[in-house]
């Protein structure tokens, strides 16, 4: 019986959570989210700047052309991967925003980067998807992945041609690569790509082999430098003579000398897991700026001296962290432009206070008052998880965010039923993870006064819409009564899947594909407990999803690279696994709680301590597998309990019966003495005996049980929101 196990004193609250995440309610759009009113899940209300042009799925990367008047951004979202070229400068306003050409793509990472002569793009290539409704077009290059596409474009109309790949496979010696369960194979993941002052050599950083490429543009010809942990952000010294790749689990950046393919020197610009990830050469200064996404900070380097010089915090006290993850300076050098993607906001900071930056440039509007370098002037308010801001020399700003406005209503969304509902078929749906769209804005570049004005726009958007003050006597409060809160988490279904026949929800019965003669025993739950039908998951999937249940935040590396992994393209599945997808720095916690000392497992995380246990001569002490002989990573502690959670929670269809397919894990966390908590399965319905023991937990009369007709999760739909996790 749960009353013996627990003190008496103890209260508990049983919810069932239809959708996780926080409920909105606002005015007479009862429950609507998503594009229709720019309102999230999490109840932020966007109103980005600029003109907005929607894009591809889930853009994480593009560039301007070199004379500002294209806009290039890269799709790298679990459904189809494509370029679309935006216009940003045209005669008529009408044209501005205009997709002028859309280029489909096997797979891609994000990485690009403009050579100076003008009319040449380099884009990191990642291997194809192999199901059939998302697959390149017979023909295209690269499919493979490990490539470097190269276009040529049209400085008048932007039209783009191929020009053929450059491959980067992994170098010789590559270990492999952090998977779960761990492999054999190695891959490169190409990601930012830099070039040369005089367009003769790209730098390129590849995630996945711990390696940097020196191409040369005109032979195409590799050299390869081993750098630092899961290399990310590229970039070239004004001189031409260095190049610097970051290490996102290091917190380095890797100082590499060009011309004999070797590291000189490794600068530390943030702590362990810190995830330094995009880089900005400013144009007129010697100086480097680097975006630790989980630290909220942006380091300033010195080229002359290769050390930090400064730190810029763009760190707010609410939310879950501003997750800076890409850098930009201005072509005239005045500001450096920060696209924080955890605030929805780009930040503007000072780089000069001479005269040519305070007054009015060509296409500002307003005058611009004195300012004094490196202070953060304010933020502006773009669209959903953005991952690129930069500007031209034409006085134009532009900005790219992942999910634009949010994901919208979802009605003909996965169903088990259908004969359509498998990876081949699955974008015929309105499957939630290929059906969020990016958005870019172009708007001219403000000026300093406008800045201001537009930040307290940001600061009111981190506060859901609906906040409100908790009623008076609430026991939810520190030192009430609630001691433990058992929290029900179903996934790959929504609300109106399974609640939607609940009458006293807001829900659409036409869309319930389980509901009370499949899901008897949630029914009964949501009878006696609360039912709760406007709350919404802020994820698009089970492994973003997991991370916002258990730990209340997600890191850049896991939304960036969890798409590939689902659409088959070959990012490995190390989310949870390994320390380089703990939450971010930026998520507070109070000290000493539970969820902090979880979160601090997981950044010290099984991998890493299998690492000291391999090899603890190890200088850098990271959680890369190690060559030669080793423990086996099935046997030891740190894995066995990670694999208990995996076991239960995703169990393997293989060999066990159908029943204890559907099992699904609410608590398996040891306590540090090494005293299991109990465990408590729920399942609808729950073959007997395993019924009368759930029944007797919960102290609830279940109904019989009987077979499940419920077929394989097929992802989500909802009419309102979005899924359960």
């Amino acid at each position: 019986m749960l009353s013996a196990r627990w003190p008496k004193a103890v209260a508990t609250i049983v919810a069932v959570l239809a959708l996780s995440g926080v409920a909105w309610a606002a005015g007479s759009q009862l429950g609507v989210i998503g594009p229709s009113n720019g309102i999230q899940p999490t109840g932020r209300k966007l109103d980005p700047v600029g003109k907005m042009t929607q894009l591809g799925n889930f853009p994480t990367g593009g560039a301007l052309t070199k004379n500002g008047r294209f806009l290039w951004t890269l799709s790298t979202g679990r459904a189809r991967n494509d370029i679309r070229i935006v216009r940003v400068n045209a005669r008529s306003r009408r044209k501005v925003g205009q997709v002028v050409q859309t280029i489909q793509m096997p797979g891609l990472s994000g990485g690009i980067a403009m050579s100076p002569d003008g009319h040449t793009a380099y884009v990191s290539g990642v291997p194809d998807s192999p199901h059939k409704d998302q697959q390149a077009p017979p023909g295209t290059p690269g499919t493979g992945g490990d490539v470097i596409h190269v276009f040529t474009y049209d400085r008048k109309t932007g039209i783009a041609q191929r020009g053929g790949v450059i491959p980067v496979p992994p170098p010789t010696g590559t270990l492999p690569y952090q998977d779960f369960p761990p492999g054999s194979a190695t891959k490169s993941w190409p990601r930012d790509v830099a070039v040369s002052p005089d367009g003769k050599t790209l730098l390129v950083a590849l995630n996945l082999a711990d390696s940097a490429a020196i191409i040369n543009t005109a032979t195409h010809a590799v050299r390869y430098v081993s750098v630092g942990h899961y290399p990310y952000g590229a970039a070239i010294t004004r001189n031409g003579r260095y190049g610097l790749v970051t290490g996102e689990t290091e917190g380095t950046v890797s100082v590499i000398n060009l011309a004999t393919a070797s590291v000189t020197k490794t600068i530390q610009v943030g702590p362990h897991l810190s995830h330094p990830e995009g880089m900005a050469v400013d144009p007129k200064a010697p100086l480097v700026f680097v975006a630790n996404a989980s630290q909220d900070v942006i380091a300033a380097i010195n080229t002359d001296t290769m050390t930090v010089q400064r730190t810029l915090s763009v760190g707010r006290p609410q939310g879950q962290g501003t997750t800076p993850t890409y850098v930009s300076v201005t072509p005239d050098g005045c500001d450096l432009l920060s696209a924080d993607s955890g605030e929805d906001a780009v930040a503007v900071f000072a780089l000069s206070d001479t005269a040519r930056c305070d007054r009015p440039r060509h296409g500002r509007q307003g005058s611009r008052p004195a300012r004094h370098p490196f202070e953060l002037i304010g933020r502006l308010p773009v669209g959903s998880y953005p991952t690129m801001a930069a500007a031209n020399r034409r006085g134009k700003l532009v900005w790219i965010s992942a999910r634009g406005l949010g994901v919208g209503p979802n009605p003909n969304g996965p169903n088990p039923e259908s004969p359509n509902d498998s990876d081949d078929f699955i974008n015929s749906f309105q499957y939630l993870p290929s059906i969020v769209r990016g958005s870019s804005g172009i708007l001219r570049f403000p000026s300093d006064p406008a800045i201001r004005k537009l930040t307290p726009q940001v600061d009111r958007q981190i506060v859901p819409t609906n906040s409100q003050a908790p009623p008076a006597g609430t026991p939810i409060r520190a030192g009430g009564p609630i001691k433990h809160v058992f929290y029900v988490v179903r996934e790959n279904r929504t609300y109106d899947q399974v609640l939607g026949d609940d009458p006293r929800g807001d829900g659409d019965p036409n869309l319930t594909l389980f509901g009370q003669h499949v899901t008897p025993n949630l029914h009964a739950l949501a009878q006696r407990f609360p039912l709760l039908d406007h709350v919404y998951a802020d994820s698009e999937a089970s492994i973003d999803g997991h991370y916002w249940t258990a730990a209340g935040a997600v890191s850049d590396y896991v939304v960036k690279n969890w798409p590939q992994n689902y659409a088959g393209r070959g990012r490995p599945y190390d989310f949870g696994a390994y320390e380089v997808s703990a939450p971010p720095e930026g998520l507070h916690l109070p000290a000493r709680s539970p969820g902090q000392r979880l979160l601090l497992q997981l950044r010290r995380g099984p991998g890493r301590t299998l690492a000291a246990a391999r090899q603890r001569s190890d200088p850098r002490g990271d959680d890369r597998e190690r060559a030669g002989p080793q423990p086996d990573p099935l046997r030891h502690p740190a894995r066995r309990w990670l694999l208990r959670l995996r076991r239960l929670d995703f169990p393997d269809a293989g060999d066990r019966p159908e029943a204890w397919r559907r099992l699904r894990l609410i608590a398996s966390v040891r306590r540090q003495a090494h005293r299991p908590l109990p465990l408590r399965l729920l399942q609808d319905p729950l073959p007997n005996p395993a019924a009368d023991q759930l029944g007797a937990v919960l102290q609830l009369p279940l109904p019989a049980t009987g077979p499940h007709p419920g077929g394989p999760a097929g992802g989500p739909h909802s009419r309102r929101g979005r899924r359960l996790q």
